[in-house]
């Protein structure tokens, strides 16, 4: 069990963990919509609950480990080659 020094580091990566998935969702409205839907089935008590927490607990996870690494892709891609492929003078 994590001590009362740890608390802080804690609490500060939570919320770092929460605003980086809800910066993602509003990257990625399908996936948003979809974990809303699910999130409101589970409080009214609609449908199967295990399926609509595997549809949360997927959200998370591709929004806090795929889609950071697929705009990182992107903004690689964007980038272009030029720096790449740019000669050095010093490499004469």
């Amino acid at each position: 069990m994590p001590s009362a020094r740890d608390l802080p580091l804690l609490v500060s990566t939570a919320l770092a963990s929460a605003i980086r998935v809800a910066e993602n969702r509003a990257r990625c409205p399908l996936a948003g919509h979809q974990a809303a839907v699910a999130q409101r089935k589970l409080v009214t008590g609609e449908g199967r609950e295990k399926f609509y927490r595997a549809k949360l607990d997927t959200d998370r996870f591709f929004m806090t480990r795929m889609l950071p690494e697929t705009l990182g892709l992107d903004a690689r891609i964007r980038a272009g080659a030029a720096p790449i492929m740019a000669p050095d003078d010093d490499m004469g």
